[in-house]
């Protein structure tokens, strides 16, 4: 480690023999040293790019419901396009769940609550060159809330309820004056359904759909690290998207987006997808795959499973209006019963191999109000709790011979993770009991959801990623009118009343303390009445090449393509010197080779490999010290022997250097001879002198 500590050594500083035991050294006389061969340099450097490839390839069966529209979309991929192709006012930070600036530089608040300021960023420039300011925020929040599509997130979120009106202060300043003093308001800012349009292709009274042919006119949005180049649909379905980096995005000096160009290719299923990853057609593969695949891929070593915190939920939803030939579920305590059967840890152990969650409330652990190891309200009901069941659809006249007869809704597009494999695993659940009949009914998605918005299926299950972190997201649902579940309807026989004035002041309020409480409160009728039910919490899962880096899978379910980058770049790899030095070793010593490798994704490992001269190269492992130093060793050799050597050194993403790559030839030293080649010559010479001088004094 002697040079480490001296430093960086140039060719011409060589130290010979540093106070080194001399008592075996022959000191060379300097002509000598025109003779020794160049020796590697002390510090090899690579030097890398800040992004990766400048395309990346994504695969999914994931796919946009309608439009990416913001007064419209109010589905996962939807707004995932929203979020990759436009800005809102804040963002979340990836990682920590922080509220971090975006579009607004600063902000502040009245202490009622009631109003909010925001000062924006100047210089920031839409698709058409216009300037961004406040009287675009009006614009957008003016526009999405008079549109209040009724399949849209402005209507079903309640933003009438929260937002008063948008003022313009100034040119750079605008202004939210509130209903209520909305405790989670930065969070309802950050999501999709709060991000700025341009009103150049945002028509104040129409809602922007796909245009076949045409991107641009498909999409209002333009702020954002990517804008959105290519989309195309067969027979209605997504076949593939282009996003490519927008010039004007305010944070491009940050080196974001990380890739210049993603193209998003959509797969039928999951079994399409995995094949895609596998044969290496698609560089990501996000949403879904299934948990088997999942367990497999983790054994692949040409990829890379990443896997993160959970917030989305799956739920049983019970339509409560009259169906023809089905009995009607508007009776509370049929419903539980219903829910009594289903077992969870069943589901989640069978289905999905552990990797999921039980969940006994709607609001999903680790969200505020539900701790770790704590189960739920809907844990009273228990898991095949058939005794339950059997007794109170007895007190119905239901029995073996005279069973309840369900419907069971199921989809079949892989919007959510195995539907199929889930249906059929409740149908057995439910038929356990002995009372109750199930029929499955599949639909694809563009069915199943026409099939929601009409109100026809009897049972259906269906799926929530939260639209802002906050406990308000969640136990929405339980009378959310656009799931068409008609709770609302039949609010003279359950507790819906008390329910929604609980949510109501639980929203309005901001103490903590109080809100937890409200919502537990809330939980408590929803046992009651059970108009959906939780079923499972999710984990997020990705799988990707080895060499993809900036996945975040964090509990805002956000997938940021903009932090997606493909690392190409191999180690680093500085300092290298060797004990003794090259121009020091004798038959008897072994000589140490240490090198600096660091790499941004992790040295995998480090080969010494070296050579006689005979042919054959001998590689061996470096092994890892402190402070990113690597060490080797090469045994003795015989006097005389030139040895020459490399190093090799490898990331985790498979990325590989050798010392020769950079400087152009090998590392290279002589074991000094038993008697130096150079001496001889002299030796004989001095010999012919003292010879020639004897006979000449010999003749005087």
């Amino acid at each position: 480690m002697r040079a480490l500590a001296q430093g960086i050594k140039t060719v011409g500083e060589q130290i010979l023999w540093s106070g080194e035991d001399m008592s075996k050294k022959l000191l060379l006389p300097v002509f000598m040293l025109a003779l020794l061969p160049a020796i590697c340099a002390t510090q090899l450097l690579l030097t890398t790019a800040s992004d990766g490839e400048a395309v990346i390839m994504m695969g999914t069966t994931d796919s946009v419901w309608s439009a990416v529209d913001p007064a419209q979309a109010y589905d996962y991929f939807g707004w995932e396009i929203i979020e990759n192709t436009g800005c809102g006012l804040v963002e979340t930070e990836p990682g920590t769940g922080d509220i971090v600036p975006s579009l607004a530089l600063s902000w502040e608040v009245s202490g009622d609550g009631l109003t909010w300021n925001f000062t924006l960023r100047q210089g920031v420039k839409f698709d058409d060159n216009t300037e961004f300011n406040a009287s675009h925020v009006k614009y957008s929040f003016d526009r999405s809330m008079g549109i209040a599509s009724p399949d849209g997130p402005q209507l079903n979120m309640e933003y009438a309820a929260i937002i008063d009106n948008v003022e313009v202060v100034s040119k750079y300043s605008v202004r939210f004056n509130l209903k209520i003093p909305f405790a989670p308001f930065l969070r309802l800012m950050a999501c999709p359904a709060s991000f700025i349009v341009n009103p150049e292709y945002a028509p104040v009274d129409q809602i922007v759909y796909y245009t076949a042919g045409d991107a641009r006119a498909s999409s209002p949005m333009d702020l954002g690290p990517y804008i959105l180049t290519n989309w195309t649909r067969v027979a209605g379905k997504d076949h593939e998207m282009w996003l490519e980096a927008n010039p004007n995005y305010w944070n491009s000096g940050a080196g974001l987006p990380k890739t210049e160009e993603v193209i998003i290719k959509f797969y039928a299923d999951a079994t399409a997808l995995r094949l895609a990853i596998e044969a290496g057609d698609v560089d990501v593969a996000f949403r879904h795959i299934t948990a088997s695949d999942i367990e497999d891929l983790k054994d692949n070593p040409d990829l890379k499973v990443w896997e993160g915190v959970g917030a989305a939920i799956q739920y049983m939803i019970f339509q409560e209006d009259p169906l023809a030939g089905l009995p009607q579920l508007n009776e509370t305590k049929i419903r539980r019963a219903l829910a009594a059967c289903l077992d969870r840890q069943e589901v989640v152990d069978t289905v999905f191999l552990g990797q999921y969650l039980p969940l006994y409330s709607m609001i999903p652990t680790g969200m505020m109000g539900r701790r770790e190891g704590v189960d739920g309200p809907f844990k009273v009901l228990g898991d095949a709790n058939y005794t339950y069941a059997t007794s109170v659809l007895a007190d119905f006249g239901y029995s073996e011979t005279n069973k309840l007869e369900i419907e069971l809704w199921y989809e079949t597009s892989g919007h959510y993770p195995s539907s199929p494999d889930q249906a059929v695993l409740y149908k057995s659940q439910f038929e356990a009991s002995g009372v109750i009949s199930v029929t499955l009914k599949p639909a694809d998605w563009p069915s199943y959801r026409l099939n929601r918005n009409e109100g026809v299926m009897h049972v259906f299950l269906y799926g929530w990623y939260p639209d802002y972190i906050d406990p308000d997201t969640f136990v929405s649902l339980y009378f959310a009118t656009w799931l068409n579940h008609h709770y609302v309807k039949y609010n003279a026989t359950n507790n819906y009343d008390v329910l929604k004035a609980a949510y109501d002041e639980a929203r309005a309020s901001t103490n903590q303390t109080e809100r937890i409480g409200l919502y537990d409160e809330l939980e408590g009728y929803a046992v009651q009445d059970c108009p959906v039910v939780p079923i499972w919490q999710a984990a997020a899962f990705a799988v990707t090449k080895p060499n993809i880096r900036g996945v975040y899978l964090d509990i805002t379910q956000a997938w940021r393509m903009w932090y997606l980058w493909e690392d190409s770049a191999p180690p680093f790899i500085e300092n290298v010197d060797q004990e003794p030095a090259e121009d020091d070793v004798y038959p008897d010593d072994e000589v140490m080779v240490y090198a600096n490798v660091t790499d941004e994704s992790g040295v995998k490992q480090v080969i010494l490999s070296y050579t006689n001269g005979n042919g054959t190269w001998i590689s061996v492992n470096m092994t890892s010290l402190e402070y990113d130093v690597w060490n080797g060793t090469i045994p003795q050799f015989d006097f005389g022997t030139w040895i020459n050597y490399t190093i090799t050194a490898e990331d985790n993403v498979g990325n590989t250097i050798t010392s020769e790559e950079v400087l152009g030839y090998q590392c290279r030293y002589h074991v000094i001879p038993e008697f130096p080649l150079v001496i001889l010559p002299l030796f004989m010479l001095a010999t012919l002198i003292a010879a020639a001088a004897f006979r000449r004094k010999r003749s005087i």
